[in-house]
């Protein structure tokens, strides 16, 4: 089940294998400390083992999603991935050891060993494997990966999209180049003979008398 939905959740072959095998690790190392606390193998210590299981994989879900996301080396992967969800898992540890501190305090041994210590030693054991184990593995074998692969599928379908919502471009046409203007022949009318004209046309100063336009640089006498 944790292998699926690790693969599910976007993380690789190797990433869904290490945590799957790191959260069966949790129960095994709580079947042995349960031994050491001389606690008796019950079906509540076996419900509570399954559960550790389900726990781990805050612990270590996390490191490695953020490994598989990081480029770089296999160190700087790790560095990465570390810098950016350890202090995250140890805040969780905090948070879920405040849950159930005060079944330490309980007047029942019962309680006391069944459900504060085991709790507690899942705890523990969380934060050992998903700080200290997994950077160890991941430090052996973890491989490089010098070009982001996620990113670049994202932009290539965000530009995709992008593309399809475009209207498609229609081809240019050319206007064609207005035609020429014909010559103007002598016999017909320029705007310097039409000019021309007015000039020569003489103005009517009384009823019966006409005198000529005064042109430019003469002076009108009345």
């Amino acid at each position: 089940v944790v292998f699926g939905i690790s693969l599910a959740c976007g993380i690789s072959v190797l990433g869904a294998y290490l945590v799957s095998i790191l959260s069966a690790t949790l129960g095994l190392e709580l079947y042995g400390c349960i031994y050491l606390l001389g606690i008796s193998f019950q079906p509540l210590v076996a419900t509570t083992m399954l559960m550790s299981v389900g726990i781990a994989v805050e612990f270590v879900a996390h490191p490695v999603a953020a490994y598989e996301f990081a480029k770089g080396s296999g160190n700087q992967r790790l560095a990465l991935s570390l810098q950016s969800t350890a202090l995250p898992v140890v805040f969780g540890a905090i948070s879920s050891f405040v849950g159930f501190v005060l079944l330490a305090f309980s007047e029942f041994e019962y309680v006391r060993n069944y459900f504060f210590w085991i709790f507690f030693m899942i705890i523990i054991l969380g934060c050992v494997n998903g700080l200290v184990l997994l950077p160890a593995i991941l430090g052996l074998v973890g491989p490089s990966k010098d070009k982001d692969k996620f990113r670049r599928a994202a932009s290539q379908r965000k530009l995709g999209i992008r593309n399809s919502q475009e209207p498609p471009m229609l081809p240019s046409r050319q206007q064609p180049p207005p035609p020429p203007l014909p010559p103007v022949q002598p016999n017909q009318v320029s705007p310097n003979n039409v000019q021309l004209q007015i000039q020569q046309q003489p103005a009517t100063v009384g009823p019966s008398q006409t005198r000529p336009i005064a042109r430019s640089g003469d002076m009108l006498i009345c």
